[in-house]
């Protein structure tokens, strides 16, 4: 076996870099950015090597290689070229971060992962601060007297996600108090959020939790795991009643109206009948172009971000791509949860519930094409679909949420 390697210093800075995303920057420049700049040759001379491109790195990453070629392509055959291109720098940034995560979880996986922790933990102290309205980081958009927390997001809804991301680490956790602490802790975080979609999304991941674990433990644990499921469904009862008639309010509302469900409805309205026309159906309108359709019939009050991630890469790229990215996130799911099974792997079971989750939360977020922390989770999800036993051992003897 080899020995692992200690991340140095710089891949410890470029790791939270990535992490921090929008919590280190001065204006639209991240420190990440930087970082990729910085990277550009070593990038390179790992996909390129002895002249050709290495082909075993293309094979394993197919699906995300045809993304990045066919948004490329497409930014030439769009009605605005500017906002294909800036959608384009989206992705790349996107895909790099994909990539890296995966290069440090294969360099070191558990010095990467106890670094992610901690700067969760950080996040999590920041937005208790923002709740008792004590402080606010540098660069939020919020006012220190806005109730809901952000931490270094830079958007509450934003954060709710990433909680959502994270919460199936807590449920794994070997030590009860501190995972009966996190889970309390970082539920009322996300309630203090009030992220609709992400408070469903937490509902559905402590039952999910619940059927996987109930066939594994002795008949003492399976009622203490009926009890928990009952605790969180009461506890978001309320929230699932207000999803439910949230739901009832969309379907019913007026779509010219100004209000949130009636701006939500003209824009998942507009991107229905783009899908009429087959081209769009087929091709898509262009990375960054659905925009176009809600300013030319200038009925969302301004608001021109989708909040539906799988209609936007439907109407953006067509419904070939849109099957490609399904079918590669929906395998995700399964293989993680299929090692879960096989190999008892905490990671998998973790990012398998994760998975789903983020499915649900990500209708919270303006674009998840530019959240770092999708593709994060993506290449977390991706490196631990492969059957690493290595890896399993080194999380299991050194490793704990």
């Amino acid at each position: 076996m080899n020995k692992t390697k200690d991340l140095s210093l710089y891949k410890k800075i470029f790791l939270v870099a990535m992490l921090m995303s929008h919590g280190i920057s001065v204006g639209k420049l991240y420190l990440y950015h930087i970082f990729l700049i910085l990277n550009i040759i070593y990038i390179f001379s790992f996909l390129i090597q002895n002249g050709k491109i290495e082909k075993s790195i293309l094979k394993r990453n197919k699906v995300i290689f045809i993304f990045f070629l066919y948004s490329f392509l497409h930014c030439f055959f769009v009605k605005d070229i500017y906002l294909a291109f800036q959608n384009q720098v989206y992705i790349i940034c996107g895909i790099s971060v994909f990539f890296s995560i995966k290069y440090l979880l294969s360099y070191n996986s558990v010095e990467t992962l106890n670094i992610i922790k901690k700067v969760i933990y950080f996040a999590i102290f920041i937005a208790i601060l923002e709740i008792l309205k004590i402080y606010r980081w540098y660069n939020s958009g919020y006012e220190l007297s806005f109730e809901s927390p952000s931490a270094f997001l830079g958007n509450t809804n934003n954060f709710a996600t990433v909680i959502i991301i994270v919460m199936p680490f807590i449920f794994f956790m070997k030590n009860n108090f501190k995972k009966i602490f996190c889970f309390l802790l970082l539920t009322y975080v996300l309630i203090s959020c009030d992220s609709r979609a992400n408070n469903i999304a937490l509902a559905i991941e402590i039952f999910i939790y619940f059927l996987i674990r109930i066939k594994e433990k002795k008949i003492i644990y399976k009622i203490g795991l009926f009890l928990f499921g009952l605790i969180g469904l009461y506890i978001f009862k309320e929230k699932l009643y207000t999803m439910y008639t949230l739901l009832l309010e969309l379907i019913n509302s007026d779509a010219v109206a100004t209000d949130s469900v009636g701006v939500r409805k003209a824009i998942i309205l507009n991107l229905i009948d783009e899908l009429k026309k087959i081209n769009v159906f087929l091709f898509g309108t262009g990375g960054g172009n659905s925009i176009i359709i809600h300013m030319i019939r200038n009925n969302t009050s301004g608001i021109f971000s989708n909040h539906s991630f799988f209609l936007e890469i439907l109407v953006e790229y067509g419904i070939f791509i849109f099957l490609i990215l399904s079918f590669f996130y929906v395998s995700l799911i399964i293989k993680n949860y299929k090692n879960y099974v096989r190999n008892k792997n905490t990671i998998n079971g973790a990012v398998f519930i994760s998975l789903i989750g983020f499915a649900i939360g990500l209708n919270s977020i303006s674009t998840v094409i530019y959240f770092f922390s999708f593709w994060i989770i993506l290449g977390i999800a991706d490196f631990y679909a492969e059957n690493k036993k290595l890896h399993y051992r080194n999380i299991k003897d050194s490793y704990e949420y």
